[in-house]
């Protein structure tokens, strides 16, 4: 990029950021004035040169002609009844011996039947609770920063023993101190082991001798390399979380959330119809669905597993997980409709469906039915037949009766505006801050046992949300707090079956790692 000299300085830490907010933005801005001078395939073949994570900015429909969309088999045809042929999402989980696969269109309305009731909830014998459904199965997991131990979380929250074997340093997201890490690899053991080490590579195949399933968020092959496979575990389920697909014309490519969100079109519908694409900072959604995506490929294998003995990959990627988000738009069919988009300011959709701006806050209002709607101009006091119904081109949030509702509403507090639209009935709730603890220290959140406090061995009282999966009659795990680097490392090796000499040998010659 030319920026050598610019990034030497001593204030742009060799370019990771600036000193002081003035030198990040300097730095910001002169990356930004350098990128501007390229078009996008010029920068696309070069940052693919480069191993260079990247992606195109652009909306959910420029995706469903994407090459790897298409070798994926993410894009898939049906006649709806209503609107005739219709390209839409395909499977994202995909399992190499029993694939799903898309039965058919949306049935018609005047066929759609009674799916039944939900089954009551039954206890163990004799009243007891039974054990987690996922009791006795051990998980390997090889994982990194958020989608891949995502999955394992899940799995260990229903009952799984998840073995988080890392390196030396740890989890690429344990140094660099990410705060979600103490989240996503709670409930979890860690066994670290320095693969650099003669005899690692052997440890690292008897674990998974011994394991039922592998969750495994490498680059392609990698764990092949390790060898780990059928040749060690012939019973071995591999679930695989890339940020492609393990095959096809990005598959070498690094990828992680943000990139997905940009080429599955969210940053373009985060930004708005005038703004340029965003960031939803702190928020990496098609990591968490593609973790989630991931635990349940991995149950769905062990189940067919259990029931016929079948042995088989799992593979979700973080752009399956971006159409899965976006599944909604991520469709062609004649008439169409355009996908309706924020306003300039990103207050909302339409007078009725937004954010409004509050005397001590902000609350977000969805009166979507024809009663919720005219509740919410009673309790604004504006008459909509007052206003001309054709407002032109202008966003449904930029018209005069927009505008009449807003400043109808802004002097209210939160409290008030709440109390009165929830006597209608009308959906609505404050737009909160982003931390944490206003979760963590809701009282419904208390009473629907949505939080496990633990004591960390170096962080001190840690609470996190639990019982992402609640089951009635089911006991919860013991939940174990985020465990250190290596905690278990001697542990899970005494498991396994090496001798107490072995052990000591390993752990003085620093083929594994225990953190104290």
């Amino acid at each position: 990029m030319g920026l050598d000299k610019l990034i030497e300085e001593p204030r742009f830490d060799k370019g990771r950021a600036g000193a002081t907010p003035a030198d990040d933005a300097e730095l910001r801005a002169a990356v930004a004035h350098v990128i501007e001078t390229k078009p996008f395939p010029q920068w696309a073949a070069e940052l693919e040169a480069a191993d260079v994570p990247f992606a195109e900015a652009r909306q959910t429909q420029e995706s469903l002609d994407d090459p790897q969309i298409t070798h994926n088999g993410m894009l898939v045809t049906l006649e709806d009844p209503g609107v005739g042929p219709m390209e839409q999402m395909g499977v994202p989980v995909a399992l190499s011996a029993t694939p799903g696969r898309v039965q058919g269109p949306r049935p018609r309305a005047e066929t759609d039947g009674d799916l039944g009731a939900p089954r009551a909830a039954t206890a163990g014998a004799g009243g007891n609770e039974q054990a987690p459904p996922l009791d006795g199965v051990r998980i390997l997991e090889i994982t990194n920063l958020i989608a891949g131990p995502t999955a394992g979380r899940i799995l260990a929250d229903l009952g799984a023993d998840v073995i988080k074997l890392e390196p030396p340093e740890g989890d690429m997201s344990r140094p660099i101190g990410r705060t979600y890490f103490y989240s996503v690899n709670f409930n979890k053991r860690s066994i670290a082991i320095d693969m650099r080490k003669p005899d690692a590579k052997r440890i690292v195949q008897a674990i998974a001798a011994k394991a039922d399933a592998l969750v495994a968020n490498l680059r392609p092959k990698a764990t092949e390399r390790m060898g780990i496979g059928p040749a060690v575990n012939p019973r071995l389920i591999e679930t695989h979380l890339t940020g492609y697909g393990a095959t096809g014309p990005y598959s070498h490519r690094p990828g992680i959330d943000p990139l997905a969100q940009a080429m599955m079109g969210l940053s373009r519908a985060q930004g708005g119809k005038e703004n340029p694409p965003v960031f939803p900072a702190q928020l990496a959604p098609t990591d968490y669905t593609t973790g989630a995506m991931g635990a349940f490929g991995t149950i769905l294998a062990l189940l067919e597993r259990k029931r016929h003995g079948t042995v088989q990959r799992v593979d979700v990627n973080l752009l399956s997980g971006g159409i899965v988000l976006a599944s909604e738009w991520f469709t062609r069919y004649r008439g169409r409709p355009e996908r309706p988009l924020a306003d300039k300011d990103q207050m909302g959709l339409t007078p009725s469906h937004r954010l409004f701006h509050v005397a001590d806050g902000w609350v977000y209002v969805t009166a979507d039915t024809p009663e919720h709607q005219a509740a919410l101009w009673q309790v604004a006091g504006v008459d909509p037949s007052a206003y001309a119904a054709d407002a032109g081109d202008a966003h449904p949030n930029e018209t005069p009766f927009a505008h009449a509702v807003a400043k109808a509403l802004a002097g209210r507090t939160c409290a008030a505006l709440l109390d009165a639209l929830a006597a209608h009935g009308v959906p609505a709730a404050p737009a909160m801050a982003g931390d944490s603890e206003i979760f963590l220290d809701d009282p419904h959140a208390e009473a629907n046992a949505m939080v496990a406090v633990r004591t960390h061995p170096t962080a001190g009282q840690i609470r996190v949300a639990w019982n992402y999966v609640s089951l009635p009659g089911t006991r919860a795990t013991a939940g174990r707090h985020t465990p250190l680097l290596g905690e278990h490392s001697q542990e899970v090796l005494r498991e396994i079956g090496l001798a107490e000499a072995e052990v000591a040998r390993l752990a003085a010659d620093g083929t594994i790692v225990t953190e104290r």
